[in-house]
């Protein structure tokens, strides 16, 4: 037969055992929704206070922690709301919005390195400009979406009460700065290059692959932009 919880657990307080670890129980998951609310603000204000916590039962229940570290348990509401096999309300909006604000999160924690600087760039040779690669920095991610979601998690921390768009292409860098979280809205030209040199490829060929009609000083500015917020960490001629 096997042990009671009685007599696996013993008690120095007159409340029974049982009870004592329902309290922990609960005390528990209402800790572990509040971890996802830290996470996910804009989620919660998008579904609303009640339905965010079915949402989240939904994924405690299912997802269950497993460390004593709540730092990246945020990432259980993400995985969710990516399995088609769940219902969640406005399913494509808040799985775009949620990856977003993982992202965010991503971000805060990752460890950073030192940061590329415009003094580095400055002593390269022009003739060397055309085979350069970059090495994205730990603390940037490029979040494309096919809701305008930036200007949504924007809008909501306005206080503005932003309602559920419609959806419009949308690539937004997220970046640190010591602990400062950035966010930089990219257009199509700039997502594309940013994304050839975040891969890798020498920055003669990721130019080349600008549209026609894309101006140098316009360049110039994004790359002063990029390499000040510390997107890169090193570059290689």
């Amino acid at each position: 037969m096997a042990p009671t919880t009685e007599a696996l657990v013993r008690s120095r307080t007159d409340l029974p055992v049982v009870d004592r670890l329902a309290i922990y129980h609960y005390a528990y998951r209402a800790r572990l929704i509040d971890c996802l609310a830290d996470d996910y603000p804009t989620v919660r204000h998008a579904l609303g206070a009640a339905g965010f916590e079915r949402l989240c039962a939904t994924v405690i229940r299912l997802r269950p922690s497993r460390r004593p570290n709540l730092n990246f348990y945020g990432l259980a509401l993400l995985e969710h709301c990516r399995d088609q096999r769940f219902e969640v309300p406005h399913h494509a909006f808040i799985r775009e919005l949620a990856a977003f604000e993982w992202a965010m999160t991503e971000v805060f924690h990752a460890q950073a390195a030192p940061a590329l600087s415009l003094d580095t760039l400055r002593r390269i040779p022009m003739e060397r400009w055309n085979s350069v690669t970059f090495t994205p920095n730990a603390t940037v991610r490029i979040i494309r979406s096919i809701y305008p979601v930036n200007a949504y998690v924007q809008a909501f921390r306005e206080d503005l009460a932003p309602t559920i768009p419609k959806r419009a292409w949308s690539s937004t860098v997220i970046f640190r700065s010591g602990w400062h979280l950035s966010r930089m809205d990219l257009a199509r030209p700039m997502d594309g290059l940013l994304d050839r040199l975040f891969a890798g490829q020498q920055l003669g060929v990721a130019l080349d692959a600008l549209p026609a009609g894309t101006e140098g000083p316009q360049v110039m500015r994004w790359f002063t932009e990029w390499v000040s917020g510390g997107l890169f960490a090193t570059v290689s001629m």
